[in-house]
């Protein structure tokens, strides 16, 4: 029996050094940019949801200013709540109580509160209420009828100014 453990296997040599290394490389390349991709869709995800809970906070301004003037029917009855030369009302400390406050004073604090509002929880918030015929046109107010409008505006895409944001407008009817 011939002595086997002295014999040499000879190796196949590989003339492809590195390719391995290559490999890998291009592994780290395609993932690299599948994760960016999906780091870009969170940040689309994340503004998405941002702008839809701002959207949120402004509907329900909106509301709360309508579901102040329904309990102050009088006030509506009279155009108090008018705003449509954009002069909000003053804060009256006795308007927080339910006594010493009339509904035009309970009025113009409603509305100037509801202004304050806007402008902490809404960027750039903005808001009118007035009295409109036309609740399609959200430039101004005519003031003819007796329905009102109640306008939000913001800056919904962040772009400093509201000018090509379209406001939130709902309709109180008495």
């Amino acid at each position: 029996m011939p002595n086997t453990s002295n014999i040499e296997i000879p190796l196949v040599e590989r003339k492809n050094k590195g390719f391995a290394l290559l490999e890998v490389l291009i592994t780290m390349l395609v993932m690299s940019i599948g994760l960016l991709g999906v780091a870009g869709l969170q940040i689309t995800g994340l503004r998405g949801n941002n702008a839809a809970t701002i959207r949120s906070q402004a509907t329900f301004l909106t509301y709360s200013i309508a579901d102040n003037m329904r309990s102050n029917s009088q006030a509506i009855l009279d155009g108090s709540y008018d705003d449509s030369d954009g002069s909000a009302g003053t804060l009256n400390s006795n308007c927080e109580t339910t006594t010493g406050c009339n509904s035009t004073t309970l009025a113009a604090h409603d509305t100037q509160k509801w202004k304050d509002d806007l402008t902490a929880f809404l960027p750039l918030g903005s808001g009118k209420v007035c009295i409109d015929s036309d609740l399609t046109d959200d430039t101004d107010c005519d003031g003819i009828g007796n329905t009102y409008a109640i306008r939000v505006t913001w800056d919904a895409n962040r772009s400093g100014s509201t000018s090509d944001d379209t406001p939130l407008t709902i309709s109180l009817r008495p």
